[in-house]
Parts: C-alpha cells; structure tokens; sequence
C-alpha cells in the first residue's frame, strides 16, 4: 500500500495548508526536471498529483487513514503484506468496516426520520381532534339558530293571525285540541259548581291517596292551562319567548306519560306519599302530595326535570271547603326567572324558589342514591 503522506513529505498530522504547500513545492520541482525529458519525474508527478487528490479532501483522506492504520497494526513495515492471502483479508476486513459504519449512519438517520413521522402524526392527531370539536360546536350553534328562526316564524305567524282575524284559515290539530277543550271546561263548570256548593259528608271529606295531576293527568288539561297563562299578563313580558319553550317541553314530558314510556317510583308517606317518574334511568318528573294535619290543606306539586336541571314547577292548594290556588314556576339555569298564578291568588299560598330548590333537590338526591324516597317536609 503506498504511503501518500511519504510521497509528499509530510506527517500524518499535518494540516490542509501543509499538504497544499508541500504539493505545490514539489510540482514547481518535478515538472522542471520533467521538461528535460526524464521520464522518472513524468511517472512521480502522477504519484503525487494521486496522493494530493486523496488526502487533501478530508472524506477520501478519513478512509485513507483507517486503512494505513490497520496495515501499520498487521505489517510492522506498513509498506507490503506478507501474502496475497493476508492481502486480501485486510481489504475484506476494511470493506466490511466501512460497511458497518454507512449502516449505523443509516439506521440512526431512519430513527431520526422515525420520530419525526411520529411528531408529526400525533401532531395530525390533536389537529383532527380541534376540528371535531369545531365541528360539533358548529353544528350546536346552527341548531341553536334554527331552533330561534323557527320560534320567529311562529311568533310571526302568531301576529299576521291576530292582526287579520277575518281571514279564514284552517285549524289544526293542536287548535281543535283546544277549543274541544274549551268546551269541555265550559260545560264541566256549572256542574263543578253545584258539587262544590253541596255540602261534603264527614266520611267522603278524606282526600284520595292518588296524585291526580300527575298521575292520571289528562293533556287537554295543560293545553288549557297554556291558553289561561296566555291571557294572563305577566310583570316580565320579556320571558314569553322562554315560557313558549318551556311549556313546549312540558308537552313533550306529558305525552312521554301518556305514552306509557316512563317508569313510575311511588312511596306513601304519613303525610300523603311521593312519585318519581324517570325514562332511561334519567329522572324527569318529581311528584308529591302533602296533606297538613293541622289545617287539611293540601298541596300537589310537580317537578319538570331536564338532565338533571328543574325547569318547571307546577304547584296546587286546596282547602278543606275544595277551594284551589294555582301557581306555575319557570326555571332558567335552575333559577326562577317567572311565576303565573291563577286568578284571585293568594300569596301566602306561593312557595319560594328556596324552598322548591330545596325539596325537588331532596327528593332526586334520595332516589338517585337508591334510598326509599321520602318528604322532607314530612315528619
């Protein structure tokens, strides 16, 4: 193997400026002594033209260095090998070390390029799951709008009616519904009356364990209460809107029962007894009856329940003489925004909203816990 930094009369050491130096210095000699027709000095300036190509670029110079090292380790004169054989299993061995380092170099580099892929995906992945979200989040809101557009129309519709009450139109079902309402309660009244006015014997004067409101509530009955809440006017003109939505919903609740879609619990307390209606082991109605020892006056209430959150209240008092006081209660957020009360209304007859908030949280907490349900104003 030729020494090239003998050739050039340099140490391995030496620097690039160095072996620059020594090629230039050598080639101004030799190529003189060339001209003069000698052909020793042609043949030695291709030697050290060769030796300065490789080791004046570090790359070529870095494998020229690994293999003087590895002759100078097994032939003690670094010049010759011993053999052919000895030879040749220098450059296999040489081949074979080279070849190593190209597959780290290339195993690290498709690490690298691994975990960069995997940055990169698990990156993908928190963007697709951004717009997911934005997705959903878009879709609420344009249900949201639809749902106010299509209250506008109605509003809307509600007005040209009323401003053209001559122009004929047709009834449907819900107005039929109403009016054949109407009509029952018409009829009903005088006979409501002059059973009120007889008077009660002492046997038939213990009030039915059954929740009737609730329990065997008729549809056309909270249709009509829509109509009497409508020609009613309210301090707070501004939630109509709300109330529409609210008792649309109420609707919904009272069609589930009358669908028989709902599952009834019911407890009998010493003051009347409690009823829980759920749908898919989610509670959606509260019902209870609390009749006072003291007075007789007995009260029916029902809580509207959306996802947990009280919507709805609706509440009746009654005395010993069958005289009633109704009261609705409007809930936003679980907080009251408006209360409808029924002609000649009593306000001592009106529970408060801590009150309402506090009994309708007792009674869901109890039943969600699996306890038997109580009253808490029962004692």
């Amino acid at each position: 193997m030729t020494n090239y930094y003998h050739i050039l009369g340099v140490d391995k050491g030496a620097t690039q400026q160095e072996i620059k130096d020594a090629f230039d210095m050598l080639s101004k000699i030799i190529l003189l002594e060339a001209k003069s027709g000698n052909p020793y000095f042609k043949g030695y300036f291709k030697k050290i033209k060769e030796a300065y190509e490789v080791i004046s670029k570090p790359d070529h110079r870095k494998e020229f260095d690994r293999s003087l090292r590895y002759i100078e380790t097994h032939n003690s004169s670094g010049i010759h090998y011993k053999s052919l054989e000895d030879s040749l299993k220098a450059k296999l061995e040489l081949q074979a070390e080279i070849e190593k380092e190209i597959y780290l170099k290339q195993k690290e580099d498709a690490y690298q390029q691994e975990q960069k892929l995997s940055e990169e995906r698990e990156e993908f992945k928190k963007r697709v799951n951004t717009w997911n979200n934005q997705v959903i989040e878009r879709e609420k809101e344009i249900q949201r709008q639809l749902l106010l557009i299509e209250n506008q129309k109605l509003l809307i519709q509600q007005s040209q009616r009323d401003e053209n009450p001559s122009k004929p139109r047709r009834l449907s079902t819900k107005s039929a519904i109403i009016i054949l309402s109407i009509l029952v309660l018409i009829v009903s009244i005088p006979a409501v009356f002059v059973f009120m006015k007889s008077p009660i014997p002492p046997s038939e004067q213990k009030v039915n364990e059954e929740f009737v409101n609730l329990d065997t509530f008729n549809q056309d009955t909270i249709i009509s209460d829509t109509i009497a809440r409508r020609d009613v006017s309210t301090e707070n003109d501004l939630d109509s809107t709300t109330i529409d939505l609210r008792m649309e919903a109420i609707l919904e609740l009272y069609a589930e029962i009358n669908a028989l879609e709902m599952r009834i619990t019911k407890s009998s307390t010493p003051c009347g007894f409690v009823s829980v209606r759920t749908n898919n082991d989610e509670v959606r109605i509260i019902g209870r009856r609390f009749t006072n020892k003291s007075d007789g006056v007995q009260l029916d209430q029902e809580f509207f329940f959306d996802k947990g959150e009280l919507f709805y209240v609706f509440e009746s008092f009654m005395d010993v003489s069958g005289k009633k006081d109704q009261n609705r209660f409007y809930f936003l957020n679980n907080e009251l925004f408006n209360i409808i009360s029924s002609e000649n209304h009593d306000p001592q007859n009106e529970s408060t909203e801590v009150q309402l908030m506090d009994i309708s949280n007792s009674i869901f907490q109890t039943f969600k816990s699996g306890k038997e349900i109580q009253d808490p104003e029962c004692n």
